[in-house]
């Protein structure tokens, strides 16, 4: 999808018991833990990945998010629920990024995946879905029981894989592009 300056969009907000993520999740890909130093080409992954919309509408914008992300301005990064797909030789097949919880009053209180992005040589293979699994696996361990994310209402083959992992519409807000 690609606002035009001005133009309104959607953003849908979803929820999901992490006992259902993980049912329907496949087996988790390769990964390691996302750490604060793989921000800067995350951020370049997500140019590649994301529509041009807030907060992804520029490079400038993009690396005020990752030193936001550094800064903690979205939440406190939970290493070992942000796993980094990769492949056997070590390519980057995709990333999610969790907080442990949303650092506003009104948020839910349980963690949020900030990002869940995927190279689109390595879509419809399972990555995804199998990050949301490690990244479930691992909220569980910790005591959590629900995950949290937005995703755009056109981002049609991304809202069939979060709702056959179990993720619930729990509301909507209309942005405007940038």
């Amino acid at each position: 999808m690609t606002a035009e300056p001005g133009e309104s969009y959607e953003r849908i907000h979803m929820r999901a018991a992490l006992g259902d993520v993980l049912a329907g999740a496949p087996e988790a890909p390769l990964t390691r833990p996302v750490s604060l130093d793989d921000l800067d080409w995350l951020m370049d992954l997500a140019w590649e990945v994301y529509p041009p919309l807030p907060p992804f509408e520029s490079r400038a914008a993009l690396d005020a998010l990752a030193a936001e992300y550094r800064a903690g301005v979205w939440g406190e990064l939970v290493p070992e629920a942000s796993p980094l797909a990769l492949t056997a030789e070590g390519e980057v097949r995709g990333a999610v990024i969790a907080v442990r919880r949303l650092p506003s009053p009104t948020a839910p209180d349980y963690p949020y995946l900030l990002d869940v992005m995927t190279v689109p040589e390595h879509r419809h293979r399972g990555v995804a879905a199998g990050m949301l699994g490690a990244s479930a696996a691992a909220l569980r361990r910790s005591g959590e029981t629900h995950v949290g994310l937005t995703v755009d209402a056109d981002n049609v083959g991304a809202l069939r894989l979060y709702e056959r992992l179990g993720f619930v519409e729990t509301g909507r807000r209309t942005q405007q592009g940038a």
